[in-house]
């Protein structure tokens, strides 16, 4: 792991590597980051880092929901309400 970025140095490849960071509370975070790859610690409590492929590997209904439920977690309570109902019940 390099002093950078939060996730793992991926070999030698000079690909560059995608990753999105996101909120979430602290005990979700611990346990999203328990399941291991694609997902990392962030830079901070409660956020965690994901690495996106493109390919077959990323789970783009997963990205979905967490990106959801962050916004939940962080954003405005009257934009959140204004959020279909099933997009805001992160």
């Amino acid at each position: 792991m390099n002093d950078y970025l939060a996730v793992p140095e991926v070999g030698v490849d000079p690909e560059p590597l995608t990753t999105m960071t996101f909120h979430c509370r602290v005990a979700e975070a611990e346990a999203l980051i328990a399941s291991g790859d694609p997902l990392y610690p962030g830079w901070g409590d409660g956020l965690v880092a994901m690495v996106l492929c493109d390919d077959d590997t990323t789970a783009w209904t997963e990205v979905k929901e967490l990106l959801t439920d962050s916004y939940c977690y962080l954003g405005p309570k009257k934009l959140i309400s204004l959020l279909p109902t099933s997009l805001g019940d992160g």
